[in-house]
Formats: structure tokens, C-alpha cells, sequence
């Protein structure tokens, strides 16, 4: 299911955002980032699918967009723009 890999490729991405806070490396930043484009790619492909508009079937989307939400907040650089998307 989409939405589930949605939310696994999201919290690896979280994950590895969180880790590479305390440890830089290269590959865990490529793979990080792999695992950012995966999750956006996914959640882009299920919300062109209109069955996942629907409220009981959107559900992995919603977490998986939250979860990508919450790593771009927990960036510095990112913030303001996410600030301004929601708030304003």
C-alpha cells in the first residue's frame, strides 16, 4: 500500500534527520535524503489517486505529510517558510 510506504520512507527520513544532527556523514545524509524523496514522491502519487480522498482511506497520507512536516520544522532554515504556509 502507498500509504504505508509513505509513512516508513517519512519516519526513516525523520529518523535520519534526527541523527544527523549528532553525527555527520556523508552516506547517512544521501540515504536520508533518498528516504525524503521516496516519502514525497509517494504522497504525491497517492493524492492524484482520487480513492485516497476519501477520510478512512487518507489516513497514512496525513501521517506521512505530518511526519515530513515535523523534519522540515526541525530544521533552522525551514521554518519560516512553514510558518508562513500555515499561519498566514
Amino acid at each position: 500500500m502507498i500509504s504505508n510506504d509513505a509513512v516508513k520512507h517519512a519516519i526513516l527520513a525523520l529518523a535520519g534527520s534526527y541523527v544527523l544532527d549528532y553525527v555527520q556523514k556523508k552516506e547517512l545524509q544521501e540515504r536520508t535524503n533518498q528516504h525524503y524523496r521516496q516519502a514525497s514522491q509517494l504522497i504525491s502519487t497517492a493524492l492524484q489517486k482520487p480513492k485516497t480522498h476519501g477520510v478512512a482511506e487518507s489516513d497514512g497520507i496525513v501521517s506521512a505529510i505530518l511526519l515530513l512536516l515535523v523534519d522540515d520544522v526541525s530544521k533552522i532554515t525551514f521554518f519560516p517558510v512553514v510558518f508562513l504556509i500555515f499561519f498566514f
